[in-house]
């Protein structure tokens, strides 16, 4: 037994503990029993607060729980509807409200990428590039690591996305409007398939036909029943013949005077003959049969497709049978490509256009794709003879590139970096002097890009270094002070050799060198130099019933970029002069 007070061991006999003197209760007397009921119920009400305080820690866990609970589930409420009812007012096309929106829900949950990029479509679609920019950028910042990936892209696709200013307002209430081809540079056939690079195009009402400038002026009436281009020379056939007085009776045919922008009658014209390289163990041209070459090589980038050779009753080789509808590409004296595309557009800012499967993509001279074949055909205007008119694809155009894809309309550099974004423009022609025809809302205006021309080529694009604006304001080169020809580009020495020669020109005419009809040298380049006579002469060909050469060859410039010697074989006595002098 012990005591109740220090515990000491005492005998059951003793009254009091030997060693603290405490009074010994007996264990087995009522008082005992009283003492242990009491120690029972203490025991139990002290279970019973701590059941109590265990409960309410309890309770109070699961309220803060359950606090937390509640107001993500409103949070993410308040998101979805903020969310919804942007959607709902960009169905209604109330982009204010759509735009109030989508903000409220990046408040609300800023992680969560969707706001951004509707709210980046919302501004690229009013013009406001610089915000759609901004919000992508500011997305990259906030969403959660599973999306940055995808803003991550924009970010970069939209490098070079283009601001721009309305040159025309989006007045112009017409049915169509586009550019001409070309037929002018005459490589290959595939040449003629190349738009007019001009301040003017075609605009198309009602079915009738007129031509209107960049400024949104009307240069004719739209009152012809066909526009088209032969030989270089725009021909305008009108719906009813009228009197002309000069003539001595109706006509019906007129010609488009550039020069002066006016409509003239025109006597008739005649034929032309266009070169045309084709491959057949090699490359071949169609003047082999009679005898005359104007070139066993040709000097620049062209499309091929493949023919057998037969002889003549003369006994000389000609151009047989067509092998195959598939076209090749061919560039400095091989085939870059095999015969893999069904079209294929001429070369334009080192870009070629081709179709395969009835899908278009752009591709290096070198047949490298660059812009991925999954657009469709961009220009429908195109005249396939008298097979009517053919699906085509307009060419690169000072280093931009239209594109169109399930009816929506983008621009893009020839690097495929984004200049204007899918979707802004119902439809986008291509660029002449940083400025472009566009559809939007129905009816077409013209805008032009900001900060044109900026962007890097990385070699894909012949990069014209050493230019700079003279105090005249025009652009030349500069050659370096000690090695003149360490910095001259392919352009620049173009640009030499043409000026050089029309400093002297004295009928009005011009030189100029097609950047497709120039090839390296081993100290240089070999370019085909042509003379374009003046507007003047070429109406009095015209007026005389002939037709003028779009562009006469005059000869081969050889320059040897080491010594700075030019050498013009033009058929007699050489004209050699040097290119630093």
């Amino acid at each position: 037994m012990k005591c109740g007070n220090c515990g000491q061991e005492v005998t059951e006999k003793a009254k009091f503990c030997p060693k603290c003197g405490n009074r010994i209760e007996s264990q087995n007397g009522p008082d005992s029993r009283l003492r242990d009921k009491k120690r029972n119920t203490s025991n139990k009400k002290g279970g019973r607060r701590w059941l109590i305080a265990a409960g309410v820690i309890i309770l109070a866990a699961a309220g803060t729980a359950g606090g937390i609970a509640l107001n993500t589930h409103m949070t993410k409420r308040a998101y979805e509807e903020a969310a919804a009812d942007g959607s709902r007012y960009l169905e209604e096309m109330d982009y204010e409200n759509a735009e109030a929106s989508y903000l409220r829900a990046i408040d609300i949950d800023p992680k969560e990428k969707e706001p951004y990029l509707k709210l980046a479509d919302i501004y690229l679609a009013g013009d406001k590039v610089a915000e759609a920019k901004e919000i992508i950028s500011r997305a990259v910042q906030q969403v959660g690591e599973e999306d940055r990936a995808v803003v991550e892209e924009l970010v970069e696709k939209w490098e070079k996305l283009s601001e721009y200013t309305w040159v025309v307002k989006p007045e112009v209430d017409v049915d169509n409007i586009y550019y001409l081809d070309n037929q002018q540079d005459t490589l290959s056939l595939n040449d003629f398939y190349k738009q007019k690079h001009s301040n003017w195009a075609i605009v198309e009402k009602n079915g009738s036909f007129g031509i209107i400038d960049m400024s949104g002026t009307l240069l004719t009436e739209i009152n012809y029943s066909e526009i088209y281009n032969y030989g270089g020379i725009c021909f305008l056939r009108s719906n009813t013949p009228i009197y002309i007085e000069q003539m001595g009776g109706e006509w019906d045919t007129f010609y488009f005077n550039e020069a002066d922008e006016v409509v003239e009658p025109i006597h008739g014209s005649s034929g032309f003959y266009p070169q045309e390289y084709y491959y057949s163990n090699g490359i071949q041209n169609i003047y082999e049969s009679i005898g005359w070459k104007y070139d066993a090589e040709p000097a620049g980038t062209i499309p091929v497709r493949q023919y057998s050779m037969e002889k003549g009753e003369d006994g000389k080789l000609k151009k047989g049978e067509l092998l195959s509808a598939m076209y090749a590409i061919y560039t400095v004296g091989d085939l870059a490509t095999d015969f893999i595309y069904n079209e294929c557009g001429s070369e334009s800012n080192s870009m070629l256009a081709v179709c395969k499967d009835d899908k278009w993509g752009y591709v290096t001279e070198k047949g490298e794709a660059v812009i991925p074949l999954e657009f469709d055909a961009s220009w429908n205007e195109v005249i396939n003879g008298e097979n009517g008119k053919k699906p085509y694809c307009y060419g690169a155009s000072e280093g931009y590139i239209n594109l169109v894809k399930d009816g929506k309309w983008e621009m893009r550099d020839i690097l495929n970096r984004q200049v204007i974004a899918p979707g802004v423009f119902e439809k986008i022609l291509p660029v002449y002097e940083g400025k472009c025809w566009v559809k939007k809302d129905g009816k077409w205006g013209v805008i032009e890009l900001e900060n044109r021309n900026t962007f890097e080529t990385d070699g894909a694009l012949d990069k014209v270094a050493g230019m700079e604006e003279t105090s005249e304001g025009t652009t030349g080169a500069v050659a370096a002070d000690t090695d003149q020809s360490a910095d001259l580009t392919k352009d620049e020495v173009m640009m030499l050799v043409t000026d050089h020669y029309n400093a002297v020109e004295t009928n009005g005419g011009t030189y100029i060198i097609l950047s497709a009809e120039v090839s390296e040298t081993e100290n240089g380049y070999s370019m085909m130099l042509r003379y374009q006579m003046s507007d003047e002469e070429a109406e009095r060909i015209i007026a005389s019933g002939g037709m003028p050469s779009a562009n006469r060859l005059v000869g081969t410039a050889d320059v040897n970029l080491q010594t700075g010697e030019v050498i013009l074989d033009a058929g007699s006595e050489p004209d050699t002069w040097n290119l630093y002098e």
